[in-house]
């Protein structure tokens, strides 16, 4: 089979591509998916090479575009080859050069003697268990599937809610400052209203205080409480006592 080295697999890390190398492009072309639609949905796939993205690169099919979809983490799948699929995770991460002889897998795989018993008891050392090996198969399918992962997926949703407050934050502070405004301009209203009626009512004062000056005077109506402050304002002599009846 043709290794077309432009046609690339981003992953996240060196497991997903030890996994994707070691076992699921013969799960896809000769195991699991090899009689799936359309026929010829694994040419690319196994052509492709799985590399780790770096920082900035988007993840998943580089050069082609997919056929179908795969789910990775099946539970049938996991059954079947989980413990040999955990097996190459474990060694790449005891052993990183085996990064450099992935095509050569079949030849270090734990019944070939490949490796001596402190390198097993090495491999199986490492704190790689089967709920990590179906995380990181399922994170392969939705990287295939151009899917964020879960974390990211997380991550985009706390940022939606975020924004969604900060607008209806603002909304609401809008509200607010209008229906503040709009008081403050009732406010306004009405105190121009009472300046308006002020002026009426300092208008009809002066009015009644300039006609009783010109068109009637004071009058007392007796009898009348005499005290002096009475008295002096109607005595002609200032006097501030009043001796007798006024009508003898």
């Amino acid at each position: 089979m043709a290794n077309d080295r432009k046609l690339q697999v981003r992953f996240r890390n060196v497991v997903q591509v030890a996994l994707y190398e070691c076992e699921l492009k013969g799960q896809i072309s000769d195991g699991n998916w090899e009689n799936s639609t359309p026929f010829n949905h694994w040419q690319d796939p196994c052509d492709a090479m799985a590399v780790v993205g770096k920082p900035g690169e988007s993840l998943g099919p580089v050069g082609f575009r997919p056929r179908r979809n795969y789910g990775f983490g099946s539970t049938f799948l996991v059954e079947c080859v989980g413990s040999r699929m955990l097996f190459y995770a474990r060694a790449v991460q005891a052993f990183p050069e085996l990064m450099k002889r992935l095509d050569d897998h079949w030849n270090w795989e734990e019944d070939r003697n490949t490796f001596t018993s402190i390198d097993l008891d090495k491999i199986n050392a490492v704190p790689y268990s089967m709920k990590d090996l179906k995380a990181d198969l399922n994170d392969m399918s939705r990287i295939w599937a151009g899917k964020p992962s879960k974390e990211e997926e997380k991550v985009a949703k706390a940022k939606v809610k975020a924004e969604v407050a900060a607008i209806n934050k603002a909304f609401e502070d809008r509200q607010r400052a209008e229906s503040y405004n709009h008081q403050s301009s009732r406010v306004a209203f009405l105190r121009q209203q009472l300046k308006d009626e002020e002026v009426k009512l300092n208008g009809l004062v002066q009015e009644m205080a300039e006609k009783d000056g010109v068109d009637s005077k004071p009058e007392i109506e007796w009898p009348v409480e005499t005290t002096d402050e009475t008295l002096s304002g109607i005595c002609p002599d200032g006097t501030s006592t009043l001796d007798g009846d006024p009508d003898e």
